[in-house]
């Protein structure tokens, strides 16, 4: 994608005008993790990045002349206007791969124009009481769905995958039905940096998972990782994967494929995957009660990249296995990763 697409194409995402009205506006979102997993929250300027349920998350300011209804619109869609901006800014520092953020990938400058796509007002904070009058929002932009940030280089990212990215390790041709479980990467430890389009490779650099792998619905941009962070120890997490109750809580199948509005998108399905019913029923067998596998990365493939490595061992068995393979094929792939505010800690 060159330069100037990816100006163009941002612009239509974030930037420019965005009127709200009314009451704040608020919508309970089904997790993006599961359970006993909380969302990888990531300061930035501006505001944050929840790489747990993809969203980019930032703030505005608006001031009002008066305290009347009128100047209360106003305030609120003046920090809608701020926030808008915001997120054009943050967005530019977003980690798309491993060769950079958006400001850098191909050299893809963005200018303040175009208009917002998916953003919520999630909260209004109204003060009267401030001199001048004051309203503070908090806007949520997407980073996954037709439109969220992710659509600017989704096909790009696709194509480097299927195309330039060297030796992959084949993964098993048979399909299991695993909306109800989830593979489960470690890499508490390595510093891991948050990226939109991760790749996992093998100790001698070949590619076990990237965005290539995940068998993708026509027009749809899926997320093909979550970050998430835990307190449970690596003990407790083989015994949450072996011996959970698969399906409960936010344990639910394409619930984390969500659309710019916040609504499910549902999974890939039997047709779009261009198998019959029947072939994909008939291999619907051999998963216990338990809510997924987990293991355990070696490293990162360098310093500050948003690569993960795998030993060869552990990659090829989860090539080899029809169910893990499944896991990667549905991007049902959460990676642990340190907090925020532990990273650089001892």
């Amino acid at each position: 994608m060159h330069a100037g697409t990816i100006r163009r194409a941002l612009c239509l995402f974030v930037g420019g005008a965005v009127i709200v009205g009314g009451a704040s506006q608020s919508h309970a979102q089904p997790s993006g993790v599961p359970t006993g997993f909380s969302p990888h929250i990531q300061p930035v300027k501006g505001g944050e990045v929840d790489w747990g349920n993809g969203f980019l998350i930032v703030h505005g300011e608006g001031r009002a002349r008066g305290r009347s209804s009128r100047d209360r619109l106003m305030a609120e869609r003046a920090a809608s206007l701020v926030a808008a901006r915001n997120a054009l800014a943050t967005s530019m520092r977003i980690q798309v791969d491993a060769d950079g953020t958006f400001a850098t990938v191909r050299d893809g400058s963005v200018h303040i124009r175009g208009r917002v796509k998916g953003q919520k007002v999630t909260s209004a904070d109204w003060r009267p009481d401030e001199n001048p009058p004051a309203c503070r929002v908090k806007m949520r932009v997407p980073l996954w769905g037709l439109k969220g940030l992710g659509a600017v280089v989704y096909d790009r990212e696709r194509r480097e995958a299927n195309g330039h990215r060297g030796e992959r390790i084949a993964l098993s041709e048979d399909r299991i039905d695993v909306r109800k479980y989830w593979l489960i990467v470690d890499a508490r430890g390595l510093q891991i940096s948050p990226c939109l389009f991760p790749v996992i490779v093998d100790d001698t650099g070949r590619t076990l998972y990237d965005i290539g792998a995940v068998e993708t619905p026509r027009n749809a941009v899926i997320r093909p990782v979550g970050y998430a962070e835990t307190t449970m120890s690596w003990t407790e997490l083989e015994e949450w994967a072996e011996h959970g109750e698969a399906g409960s809580d936010s344990d639910i199948g394409a619930e984390q494929r969500t659309d710019t509005d916040g609504q499910l998108v549902p999974q890939l399905t039997e047709a779009q995957a261009g198998r019959s019913s029947t072939s994909l029923n008939s291999r619907r067998v051999g998963i216990g009660p338990r809510r997924g596998w987990v293991v355990r990365a070696s490293k990162t493939a360098a310093s500050g990249n948003g690569d993960i490595v795998l030993e060869t061992a552990v990659a090829e068995q989860l090539a080899k296995s029809p169910k893990q393979s499944s896991l990667l094929r549905n991007g049902r792939v959460i990676i642990v990763v340190d907090s925020a505010t532990r990273v650089g800690q001892p």
